[in-house]
């Protein structure tokens, strides 16, 4: 970085300016040390035409980065958008499914195996999950299995959580995605771990899914629109 001091002329401010607000920390501060080192070189024999090359290559790099980090934000948004509805939909009908659900028929052999051992989202990926639920959804007597005052209650310090590391520490839409990923599925992932290490029986096993799978329902739309925020104020 070149000592402006030993300078009688400087780049121009607003442009200066420019590239701190578009690009990274670390990259403007060696981007804006290469800029300033030739336009002091310039400035030595036109200083018109050399704050002239300095405005354009501001202008230029900001471009670049701003649209790099435009389309990366769009992308972000999108995914938010579409996997945090997805993942609801697919948490509530598994939801559904575990409250109302008799039979295991149509299933595969090893799948009561994998049930108990706390890994319900397999059941995605049998085909008589989706066929049943039709029939499991006729059953639904009303919406109290949807209320856990436990399951609320951790989900609500989760999100606590969530949002003072999103102000205090957080300053990537990106960390945030990642973190609200943490949030709302390591209760899940801990579940199934606590499910194995106790060796639950099979009846003890559906109130620890029914928790984790709750506060992962809880959460899912809370740290959706905390990320989307975070992304539209950039």
């Amino acid at each position: 970085m070149v000592n402006l001091n030993k300078h009688s002329v400087s780049p121009p401010a607003i442009a200066v300016k420019l590239l701190h607000w578009c690009l990274p920390k670390q990259s403007c501060e060696y981007m804006l040390g290469d800029l300033e080192e030739e336009f002091y070189l310039r400035s030595k024999r036109n200083i018109n035409g050399a704050k002239y090359w300095f405005w354009q290559q501001a202008i230029t790099t900001s471009g670049v980065y701003l649209k790099q980090n435009i389309a990366s934000m769009v992308l972000l948004k999108a995914a938010t958008v579409i996997l945090s509805l997805l993942l609801f939909i697919v948490v509530f009908q598994l939801i559904v499914w575990l409250h109302n659900a008799d039979s295991l028929d149509g299933f595969s052999p090893f799948f009561f195996d994998t049930l108990i051992s706390g890994k319900i989202h397999m059941a995605i990926f049998e085909s008589a999950f989706w066929q049943q639920l039709p029939q499991t959804w006729s059953k639904i007597g009303g919406w109290s299995f949807l209320f856990d005052k436990l399951s609320l209650v951790f989900s609500f310090f989760s999100c606590c959580l969530f949002v003072y590391l999103e102000r205090c520490k957080i300053n990537s839409a990106h960390q945030l995605a990642l973190l609200g990923c943490i949030v709302v599925f390591i209760p899940y992932i801990i579940g199934i771990g606590y499910i194995n290490f106790y060796a639950f029986q099979a009846k003890m096993v559906g109130p620890v899914l029914s928790f984790t799978l709750l506060n992962a329902f809880y959460l899912i739309l809370p740290v959706a629109y905390m990320l989307l925020r975070k992304i539209q104020r950039g």
